[in-house]
């Protein structure tokens, strides 16, 4: 889903910054399932070992990564680095051990949960009376309603540059910025990305896959 593997995949800003200023990973392996990677990149460890092999982190479910592991945040915060996180977190929200403010991260924007609506950010429950929702967008520990409207992917891109740009460049940065997109429920992106896969004549591509 990158560029320089598939051309009909249209990442230009990322397929520049890393042939420019930096490195491809070319070889990292990751679980089919969201909550299983991400606990993996955070503690280094494999999501077998953590007990988080099999499936992500539903809403309402009472667990969340091992609150007794280091995280690669706080080994870094241990080197002097400023840690930050903009976008999905999706490891646990049920304890506020839990939440990324408190395994590591200076601050936080962005989401719990998965299935999060990509421009409002309401939560449906199925399994509850109709109509049933919450909201999911959070500044550090707090509700936000900031970009209400806004395309997630641009909301969090808007706000990874207001990290960066607000960074004391006499400290090390580590910034963590973890797209919604394209997690379920999928919604139609905004008009400028849809443009991107226009063929010849205007015509619009409907679907595009991985050449195999």
């Amino acid at each position: 889903e990158v560029s320089w593997h598939n051309k009909r995949i249209k990442t230009p800003f990322l397929e520049a910054l890393s042939e420019t200023h930096g490195v491809r990973l070319e070889q990292s392996y990751v679980a089919p399932k969201c909550s299983p990677s991400r606990a993996a990149l955070m503690t280094g460890i494999y999501p077998f070992r953590l007990g988080m092999q099999r499936n992500a982190i539903e809403r309402f479910q009472p667990v969340g990564m091992n609150s007794s592991l280091q995280t690669l945040p706080q080994l870094l915060k241990q080197g002097g680095y400023a840690t930050h996180i903009v976008g999905k977190w999706h490891l646990g929200y049920c304890n506020q051990e839990y939440l990324p403010n408190n395994r590591g991260f200076d601050s936080f924007f962005g989401q719990y949960n998965h299935v999060t609506d990509y421009y409002t950010r309401k939560l449906k429950y199925p399994n509850f009376p109709p109509n049933s929702e919450a909201h999911d967008l959070h500044n550090n520990l707090e509700p936000s309603y900031e970009g209400e409207g806004e395309f997630s992917t641009d909301l969090y891109s808007r706000k990874a540059v207001e990290v960066i740009e607000n960074h004391n460049v006499t400290e090390p940065l580590f910034l963590y910025l973890a797209y919604q997109a394209p997690h379920m429920d999928l919604q139609k992106p905004p008009q400028k990305y849809l443009d991107l896969y226009n063929e010849e004549g205007g015509k619009e591509h409907t679907k595009i896959y991985q050449d195999n």
